[in-house]
Protein backbone atom coordinates (compact mmCIF):
# COMPACT_ATOMS: atom_id res chain seq x y z
CA UNK A 1 0.00 0.00 0.00
CA UNK A 2 1.59 3.35 -0.98
CA UNK A 3 1.15 6.01 1.13
CA UNK A 4 -0.86 9.10 0.35
CA UNK A 5 -0.63 12.52 0.72
CA UNK A 6 3.20 12.74 0.53
CA UNK A 7 4.48 15.65 1.97
CA UNK A 8 8.24 17.17 1.42
CA UNK A 9 9.57 15.88 4.94
CA UNK A 10 12.30 13.69 6.61
CA UNK A 11 11.13 12.91 10.18
CA UNK A 12 13.60 11.33 12.59
CA UNK A 13 12.05 10.12 15.74
CA UNK A 14 12.94 8.13 18.70
CA UNK A 15 11.08 6.76 21.61
CA UNK A 16 11.30 9.24 24.12
CA UNK A 17 13.08 13.10 24.47
CA UNK A 18 16.30 12.56 25.53
CA UNK A 19 17.03 10.08 22.56
CA UNK A 20 16.70 12.98 20.28
CA UNK A 21 16.61 16.42 22.03
CA UNK A 22 20.39 17.46 20.33
CA UNK A 23 18.85 16.88 17.03
CA UNK A 24 15.93 18.47 17.48
CA UNK A 25 17.74 21.57 18.65
CA UNK A 26 19.90 21.51 15.70
CA UNK A 27 18.02 19.57 12.83
CA UNK A 28 13.89 20.56 13.53
CA UNK A 29 12.75 22.13 10.40
CA UNK A 30 16.08 22.24 8.93
CA UNK A 31 15.91 22.50 5.22
CA UNK A 32 17.66 20.04 3.35
CA UNK A 33 18.49 18.54 -0.41
CA UNK A 34 18.39 15.20 -0.94
CA UNK A 35 19.98 13.60 -4.30
CA UNK A 36 18.87 15.38 -7.19
CA UNK A 37 16.67 17.92 -5.25
CA UNK A 38 16.30 21.65 -6.59
CA UNK A 39 16.15 23.71 -4.16
CA UNK A 40 12.66 24.58 -5.30
CA UNK A 41 11.77 20.41 -3.97
CA UNK A 42 14.20 20.33 -0.53
CA UNK A 43 12.23 18.19 1.93
CA UNK A 44 12.10 19.81 5.93
CA UNK A 45 13.42 17.53 8.76
CA UNK A 46 10.79 17.36 11.41
CA UNK A 47 12.58 15.59 15.13
CA UNK A 48 9.98 13.93 17.41
CA UNK A 49 9.48 11.67 19.84
CA UNK A 50 6.65 8.33 19.42
CA UNK A 51 6.64 7.30 22.63
CA UNK A 52 8.17 3.92 24.27
CA UNK A 53 6.67 0.57 23.56
CA UNK A 54 5.36 -0.77 19.78
CA UNK A 55 1.68 0.13 20.27
CA UNK A 56 2.45 3.79 21.58
CA UNK A 57 4.97 3.99 18.89
CA UNK A 58 2.80 3.18 15.73
CA UNK A 59 -0.35 4.71 17.22
CA UNK A 60 1.54 7.80 17.20
CA UNK A 61 3.05 7.71 14.09
CA UNK A 62 0.16 7.21 12.65
CA UNK A 63 -2.12 9.69 14.33
CA UNK A 64 0.83 12.37 12.82
CA UNK A 65 0.46 10.80 9.09
CA UNK A 66 -3.08 10.74 8.86
CA UNK A 67 -2.88 14.61 10.13
CA UNK A 68 -0.37 16.03 8.08
CA UNK A 69 0.12 13.79 5.28
CA UNK A 70 3.00 10.77 5.34
CA UNK A 71 6.85 11.35 5.55
CA UNK A 72 9.17 10.87 2.04
CA UNK A 73 11.32 8.90 4.84
CA UNK A 74 11.26 7.81 8.34
CA UNK A 75 14.64 7.22 10.33
CA UNK A 76 13.92 5.74 13.65
CA UNK A 77 17.16 6.06 16.27
CA UNK A 78 17.29 4.79 19.96
CA UNK A 79 19.44 1.96 21.87
CA UNK A 80 19.15 -1.50 21.91
CA UNK A 81 20.57 -4.48 23.88
CA UNK A 82 22.52 -7.11 22.19
CA UNK A 83 21.64 -10.80 22.52
CA UNK A 84 24.50 -12.84 24.42
CA UNK A 85 24.67 -15.29 22.40
CA UNK A 86 24.94 -13.48 19.44
CA UNK A 87 27.35 -14.34 16.76
CA UNK A 88 30.11 -12.20 14.99
CA UNK A 89 29.77 -9.65 18.10
CA UNK A 90 33.02 -6.78 17.88
CA UNK A 91 35.10 -5.61 20.60
CA UNK A 92 33.02 -2.76 22.77
CA UNK A 93 35.93 -0.74 23.05
CA UNK A 94 34.49 1.53 20.85
CA UNK A 95 30.61 2.70 20.35
CA UNK A 96 28.51 0.22 18.67
CA UNK A 97 25.70 1.54 15.89
CA UNK A 98 23.57 -0.81 13.87
CA UNK A 99 22.04 0.14 11.02
CA UNK A 100 19.50 -3.14 10.64
CA UNK A 101 17.35 -3.63 7.88
CA UNK A 102 15.85 -6.72 8.90
CA UNK A 103 13.60 -6.72 11.88
CA UNK A 104 11.40 -9.61 13.61
CA UNK A 105 9.16 -9.48 16.54
CA UNK A 106 10.04 -13.08 18.20
CA UNK A 107 9.25 -13.34 22.33
CA UNK A 108 11.82 -15.36 24.93
CA UNK A 109 8.58 -17.51 25.49
CA UNK A 110 8.93 -18.52 22.16
CA UNK A 111 12.59 -18.56 21.49
CA UNK A 112 12.44 -21.17 24.43
CA UNK A 113 10.27 -23.05 22.63
CA UNK A 114 7.24 -22.17 25.18
CA UNK A 115 4.88 -20.53 22.86
CA UNK A 116 4.06 -19.93 19.32
CA UNK A 117 3.44 -17.89 16.97
CA UNK A 118 0.44 -18.38 14.27
CA UNK A 119 1.24 -19.44 10.72
CA UNK A 120 -1.22 -16.52 9.43
CA UNK A 121 0.91 -14.13 11.50
CA UNK A 122 4.06 -12.25 10.23
CA UNK A 123 6.99 -11.59 12.45
CA UNK A 124 9.91 -10.25 10.14
CA UNK A 125 10.46 -7.72 8.00
CA UNK A 126 12.45 -6.25 5.79
CA UNK A 127 12.45 -2.52 5.02
CA UNK A 128 15.20 -0.02 3.04
CA UNK A 129 16.96 3.26 3.85
CA UNK A 130 15.57 6.24 2.23
CA UNK A 131 17.44 9.07 0.25
CA UNK A 132 18.47 10.55 3.74
CA UNK A 133 19.58 7.68 5.46
CA UNK A 134 21.96 6.40 2.58
CA UNK A 135 23.38 9.58 2.24
CA UNK A 136 24.18 9.66 6.01
CA UNK A 137 25.81 6.37 6.00
CA UNK A 138 27.79 7.59 3.08
CA UNK A 139 28.84 10.41 4.81
CA UNK A 140 30.24 8.89 8.62
CA UNK A 141 31.17 6.04 7.02
CA UNK A 142 35.10 5.40 7.63
CA UNK A 143 34.74 6.88 10.97
CA UNK A 144 37.50 5.32 13.26
CA UNK A 145 35.55 6.57 16.35
CA UNK A 146 32.84 3.74 16.22
CA UNK A 147 32.09 0.67 15.08
CA UNK A 148 29.34 0.79 11.98
CA UNK A 149 27.33 -2.56 11.80
CA UNK A 150 25.51 -2.02 8.40
CA UNK A 151 24.17 -4.81 6.05
CA UNK A 152 26.59 -5.03 3.16
CA UNK A 153 27.14 -7.51 -0.32
CA UNK A 154 29.20 -9.77 1.68
CA UNK A 155 27.57 -9.00 5.87
CA UNK A 156 23.67 -9.93 6.12
CA UNK A 157 23.78 -7.82 8.56
CA UNK A 158 22.22 -7.07 12.26
CA UNK A 159 18.73 -8.48 13.32
CA UNK A 160 16.80 -6.17 15.23
CA UNK A 161 13.92 -8.25 17.69
CA UNK A 162 11.39 -6.83 19.00
CA UNK A 163 9.55 -7.35 21.88
CA UNK A 164 6.48 -5.96 23.91
CA UNK A 165 8.81 -5.95 27.47
CA UNK A 166 12.45 -5.56 28.02
CA UNK A 167 13.81 -9.23 28.12
CA UNK A 168 15.06 -9.67 32.10
CA UNK A 169 16.16 -13.12 31.59
CA UNK A 170 19.18 -15.01 30.61
CA UNK A 171 19.08 -16.08 27.38
CA UNK A 172 20.86 -19.86 26.63
CA UNK A 173 23.61 -19.19 24.62
CA UNK A 174 23.00 -22.13 23.08
CA UNK A 175 19.43 -20.64 21.55
CA UNK A 176 18.47 -22.07 18.38
CA UNK A 177 15.82 -19.50 16.77
CA UNK A 178 16.33 -19.95 12.83
CA UNK A 179 16.08 -16.14 11.93
CA UNK A 180 18.52 -15.91 14.41
CA UNK A 181 21.44 -17.97 13.12
CA UNK A 182 24.80 -16.73 12.22
CA UNK A 183 23.48 -13.26 12.91
CA UNK A 184 24.23 -10.48 15.64
CA UNK A 185 20.52 -9.80 16.91
CA UNK A 186 19.82 -6.83 19.32
CA UNK A 187 16.49 -6.09 21.11
CA UNK A 188 14.39 -2.82 20.65
CA UNK A 189 10.70 -2.40 21.48
CA UNK A 190 9.63 0.28 18.79
CA UNK A 191 11.63 -1.18 15.71
CA UNK A 192 9.08 -3.54 14.75
CA UNK A 193 6.06 -2.19 14.84
CA UNK A 194 7.69 1.25 13.30
CA UNK A 195 9.10 -1.06 10.47
CA UNK A 196 5.47 -2.73 10.28
CA UNK A 197 4.16 0.82 9.10
CA UNK A 198 6.59 1.74 6.90
CA UNK A 199 6.54 -1.87 5.12
CA UNK A 200 2.66 -1.01 4.61
CA UNK A 201 2.43 2.59 3.38
CA UNK A 202 5.48 1.99 1.20
CA UNK A 203 7.92 4.49 3.30
CA UNK A 204 11.49 4.01 3.00
CA UNK A 205 12.79 3.41 6.80
CA UNK A 206 16.66 4.39 7.84
CA UNK A 207 17.10 2.61 11.46
CA UNK A 208 20.05 3.55 13.73
CA UNK A 209 20.73 2.01 17.11
CA UNK A 210 23.29 2.47 19.95
CA UNK A 211 24.21 -0.84 21.26
CA UNK A 212 24.13 0.12 25.68
CA UNK A 213 24.18 -3.26 26.56
CA UNK A 214 23.80 -7.30 26.87
CA UNK A 215 20.44 -8.69 27.35
CA UNK A 216 19.60 -10.23 30.45
CA UNK A 217 19.02 -9.48 34.40
CA UNK A 218 21.96 -6.35 34.25
CA UNK A 219 20.39 -5.54 31.02
CA UNK A 220 18.30 -2.78 32.15
CA UNK A 221 21.37 -1.46 34.58
CA UNK A 222 23.86 -1.18 31.82
CA UNK A 223 21.42 0.37 29.87
CA UNK A 224 20.59 3.32 32.51
CA UNK A 225 24.94 3.28 33.08
CA UNK A 226 25.27 3.86 28.95
CA UNK A 227 22.53 5.33 27.24
CA UNK A 228 22.87 9.08 27.76
CA UNK A 229 26.39 8.87 26.29
CA UNK A 230 25.79 6.65 23.61
CA UNK A 231 22.30 8.83 22.71
CA UNK A 232 24.42 12.26 22.46
CA UNK A 233 26.93 10.03 20.34
CA UNK A 234 24.92 8.64 18.14
CA UNK A 235 22.85 12.13 17.64
CA UNK A 236 26.08 13.93 16.93
CA UNK A 237 26.85 10.62 14.32
CA UNK A 238 23.67 11.99 12.68
CA UNK A 239 24.14 15.85 12.44
CA UNK A 240 28.23 15.51 11.69
CA UNK A 241 26.70 13.72 8.58
CA UNK A 242 24.98 16.61 7.15
CA UNK A 243 27.17 19.71 8.59
CA UNK A 244 29.55 19.78 6.32
CA UNK A 245 26.11 20.71 3.92
CA UNK A 246 26.02 24.37 3.35
CA UNK A 247 22.26 24.49 2.97
CA UNK A 248 21.33 21.91 6.38
CA UNK A 249 21.47 24.60 8.48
Amino acid sequence: MSAGNQIREVWIMGAFDPEIELLKSRMDGSRIRLDGQSRATESTVRVFSIGVGGTTAVLTLAKRCFEFGFPEEIVLIGSAGIYPNSTDVPSLQRPLIAGPQYFTQIDLAVQLGRASIPDIMCNSITVRPGIFSSQMIRNVSGRKDCVFLLETTTYAGPVCNSTNSITGDSIPVDLNVPRFQNRLVMENLEAYAVAAFCEKFSIPMGCFLAITNTVGPQGSTEWKRNHVELGIFLQQLIIDGWKDLPEQF
